[in-house]
């Protein structure tokens, strides 16, 4: 496990047994500054991801995952996920720290990872991704898939079922 892993672990850790908060949608709203199309730092299928900064303990800066309005989950779904990814907690994965379920919104918040995805840095004419940097971040990969597969507390492990370089996301020393 890399050192910026190692870091990250520890801060996860230090938030103790409280380490997925609910939040109210009035919160989200200011720290999204009401879904602001210019904070909009990812389009998915299931929805915009928006930079933000919310208090979880210290003001800290997430990415809020907005999931669209014609997503079928129901709420019940939705807060057995939120009891699942809350629960994960490894190095090499990006954390649930947070989430709201209120009215028609289901909203998801992750700690935020500055160096942006693997696609950002393989598709920059600017980047400086060695060969070596690469495959840290791929053996990064696989061991956060591997936890996911073979080390959660689930009956079957958890599936990610869409792994691609803009779901790898690039740790402080540019390691997955």
């Amino acid at each position: 496990m890399s050192d910026a892993s190692i870091n990250r672990l520890k801060a996860l850790l230090q938030l103790g047994e409280q380490t997925c908060q609910r939040f109210t949608l009035s919160e989200i709203q200011m720290a999204t500054n009401n879904f602001d199309e210019t904070l909009v730092i990812g389009r998915g299928g299931f929805g915009n991801v928006y930079k933000s900064r919310i208090k979880i303990g210290l003001v800290r800066e997430v990415a809020v995952k907005r999931l669209h309005s014609m997503f079928t989950q129901g709420a019940h779904e939705f807060e057995a996920e939120v009891k699942v990814l809350s629960k994960l907690r490894h190095g090499n994965l990006v954390s649930l720290v947070g989430y709201c379920n209120e009215g028609n919104e289901m909203l998801l918040a992750y700690e935020f990872m500055p160096n942006g995805t693997l696609k950002d840095h393989l598709h920059k004419t600017d980047s400086k991704l060695s060969w070596l940097r690469r495959l840290k971040i791929c053996i990064g990969a696989a061991r956060g898939l591997d936890y996911l597969h073979t080390r959660t507390s689930t009956q079957n492990g958890v599936i990610h079922r869409d792994v691609k370089a803009s779901n790898i996301f690039v740790g402080c020393k540019l390691c997955s």
